[in-house]
């Protein structure tokens, strides 16, 4: 009992520095829109319908700014919560060393750094953190159904996590449940996957009436035809989605590899790409890219394989936008105010920024050979490390495919994945290690 309350101190204290120092939390300039949008029951923006449609709800009952304070407040406490939960379930299992890995690893640098952001992204990681860390300690009922909701919070909170979420929910299922067999546990998976899917899209088409999909394909296809525009000088980007005034190339002119941005959104009345407003629209920025890459197919893998090295930070010394902003927050009057805490977590991922743990191909190699070991030794939950080893990766195949920027905070919920799959491994790892025989004997 004892140590399991002092488990409990590190978690404890990285809760209320971070409640401290990010107050009232960093909105994002995607849920600030999203928020604004959702105020007013519109869902056709850049992210998932059902998510805005969530935040419409809650926008029902509470205001805005409560809402998102309510929000930082609720996602800080469940990542805590879900580390001090993964170190007693260490514990439980006789492994001490990796039970205060456990409760010490939310303050790695990208973790705490973003843990203060509010974004879908970070809604995203803690909420499937916080099912990880509920399965992981079940007890004599499994927390199937809490678990399940964290989830589907998780899945609609970013676009393109189908991928994901079923070697997530077999994790879960396997962690809960250790006696479940494997393949009842994918059919499982794979049957929440399915619905989740299926529950999104039915609501978004028929109830919702949104083409937010055909939205999201837009951005990436203007910036790949951006990017195949800047080796090749060739492009077919329709005129009627560019500033009334203004000729394609001008737009063209200010692709930048690591960022979709400068190409849609700017602030000194330069001109940019319109989106898609229905789906003829759509189909015509579709038609123009397909287009694009079968005139030019070498010059659009180069681009997707340099934005690849982009997003897992090969040869880069840091990502963009890793510094909590509270610029968002005035629209909401959720203003930092300034003292001597307020830039405490930002100096912090300042100095760390260089090191390997922000780096996205850091954590695919060490953790893919942790896994790879533990499966090679046939360790305790080896098969749940390689579950969430594979939804880490599937989680970045839609950047890599779809991606639209290599912005830092998009590494969250590949950091938490990879990170969970190594906590939760090194107990049996370390006990098989300790079982096996030395070559003197």
């Amino acid at each position: 009992m004892r140590s399991h309350l002092l488990l409990s101190v590190p978690p404890a204290l990285g809760c209320a520095v971070v409640l401290w120092c990010g107050w009232p939390g960093s909105v994002s300039a995607d849920t600030g829109a999203i928020v604004l949008e959702a105020a007013r029951s519109v869902f056709n923006g850049h992210q998932e319908p059902m998510y805005g449609f969530v935040w419409s709800v809650v926008l029902g009952l509470v205001p805005a700014r409560a809402a998102l304070v309510g929000c930082f407040v609720l996602q800080v406490a469940l990542f805590w919560w879900s580390f001090s939960r993964l170190a007693r379930a260490a514990m439980q299992e006789g492994a001490p060393v990796a039970a205060a890995l456990a409760s010490l690893a939310g303050f790695l640098p990208p973790l705490i750094c973003f843990s203060l952001h509010v974004d879908s992204n970070i809604i995203t990681g803690i909420a499937w953190l916080a099912a990880l860390g509920l399965c992981a300690r079940p007890g004599d009922r499994p927390p199937l159904a809490r678990a399940g909701f964290l989830l589907w919070i998780g899945f609609i909170a970013r676009s393109g996590m189908i991928l994901g979420v079923v070697p997530v929910a077999f994790a879960c299922l396997r962690l809960a449940k250790p006696g479940i067999n494997a393949w009842r546990a994918l059919g499982c998976a794979l049957a929440f996957g399915v619905g989740a899917q299926g529950v999104s899209y039915v609501t978004s088409w028929t109830l919702l009436g949104n083409p937010a999909r055909d939205t999201v394909l837009a951005v990436s296809q203007f910036f790949d035809m951006a990017g195949i525009y800047e080796r090749t000088g060739v492009h077919h980007v329709p005129k009627q989605f560019v500033t009334p005034g203004h000729e394609p190339e001008e737009v063209l002119a200010h692709y930048q590899p690591d960022t979709c941005v400068p190409l849609l959104w700017r602030s000194d009345d330069k001109p940019v790409f319109r989106l898609p407003s229905n789906r003829d629209e759509a189909k015509a920025i579709r038609d123009a890219w397909l287009q694009t890459i079968q005139e030019q197919p070498w010059a659009w893998l180069e681009v997707k394989a340099r934005f690849a090295g982009l997003f897992l930070m090969v040869g880069v010394d840091w990502a963009f936008d890793f510094i909590p902003m509270y610029d968002r927050n005035r629209d909401f009057s959720l203003s930092r105010p300034e003292d001597p805490y307020a830039a405490t977590l930002g100096r912090y991922a300042s100095k760390t920024a260089r090191w390997l743990v922000w780096k996205g191909w850091f954590w695919l190699l060490a953790t893919g050979a942790l896994v790879v070991l533990s499966l090679a030794l046939r360790s305790t939950r080896s098969v749940e490390a390689a579950a969430l080893f594979l939804g880490c990766i599937c989680v970045m195949v839609p950047h890599l495919l779809l991606g639209q920027g290599a912005l830092a905070r998009y590494h969250f919920l590949p950091f938490v994945l990879s990170l969970v799959a190594a906590l939760i491994v090194l107990p049996g790892l370390m006990a098989r290690l300790k079982r096996s025989p030395s070559p003197a004997s």
